[in-house]
């Protein structure tokens, strides 16, 4: 089972093919300040952020819930696009 997780390249954006549930995925890796320029940019006001983090009643043994604590797997920004 994986134990370490890398950010690598963080700063080269773009496609990327990994390995993903048994299968080829591609995602796109963008930093967060690309998203907080293109929010900016499309004069977006940001009024929520969340880092999801995960509760141990969402899984179905503790080795697994403190696996997924050491991964932030998702970032939730929520606001409003101000018109000018």
């Amino acid at each position: 089972m994986r134990q370490d997780w890398l950010v690598d390249d963080y700063f080269k954006t773009g496609a990327r093919t990994t390995r993903w549930l048994g299968g080829e995925v591609q995602k796109y890796h963008r930093t967060v300040e690309d998203y907080f320029v293109a929010m900016r940019s499309a004069s977006f006001v940001v009024e929520h952020l969340r880092e999801a983090s995960p509760r141990v009643d969402m899984f179905a043994d503790v080795e697994t819930f403190e696996r997924r604590k050491r991964i932030p797997l998702f970032l939730i920004i929520g606001g409003k696009t101000e018109m000018m």
